[in-house]
């Protein structure tokens, strides 16, 4: 999903597959219509996923709110994720998108998953070295492609990509193939056999 899909998740999309059971690598169909372009798609969350979000909604989500209310916060938002208790007055507010890639990148840099830049100092001249982060949160989308295109492979799916366009919500089949899925052609002999039967585990679970 793109990062604000998910800050636009609502608590009952959730909430609906509450008495729902599965294997923890059952996949679940979420509708979700506030996308890029408004085009509505289906998304797959795993069982485990979910019981981690009905997990968070029952627990953290509701002492922010509560924390909100002192403040304030005069009714809740419904958005599936809000800031914590320690955003005191902004507590219980619906989480940004802007919030997400902040948290995102800095978890980034406190994994040690940084590139180092040097820069000028526009007044002395003086060169100086910055840490950027190595990833951002859109990443996660190639991450996710790729990896659905090996598991695919490994499942016996001639057309990998066609599934991964529908669940990357791409208009376009060239976006998912010469964008999201052009470093398999490269990253495909270094997949070891034993990272494929992994995820000939998860299917067959």
């Amino acid at each position: 999903m793109r990062i604000d899909e998910v800050t636009n998740l609502r608590t009952w999309q959730i909430l609906d597959f509450a008495a729902t059971s599965g294997t923890d690598y059952s996949v679940h169909l979420m509708a979700i219509t506030k996308t890029k372009g408004l085009k509505a798609r289906h998304v797959e969350v795993p069982h485990w996923l979910l019981k981690e979000l009905l997990a968070y909604i029952d627990r953290e989500r509701n002492h922010a709110i509560s924390a909100g209310r002192k403040y304030g916060l005069k009714k809740d938002t419904a958005a599936l994720f809000v800031n914590g208790v320690s955003a005191r007055q902004n507590a219980g507010k619906r989480f940004t998108a802007d919030s997400l890639d902040d948290v995102f990148r800095r978890a980034t840099v406190s994994a040690g998953l940084v590139r180092t830049i040097e820069k000028m100092d526009p007044v002395t001249g003086e060169p100086y070295l910055v840490q950027h982060p190595r990833f951002s949160f859109h990443c996660l989308r190639h991450s996710f492609a790729i990896w659905r295109y090996y598991a695919e492979r490994q499942g016996g799916n001639p057309e990998p990509w066609k599934i991964i366009q529908s669940l990357l919500g791409h208009r376009a089949l060239s976006t998912t193939t010469d964008l999201y899925l052009r470093a398999t052609s490269v990253f495909e002999a270094q997949v070891s056999d034993e990272v494929l039967r992994f995820f000939g585990a998860i299917r067959n679970a």
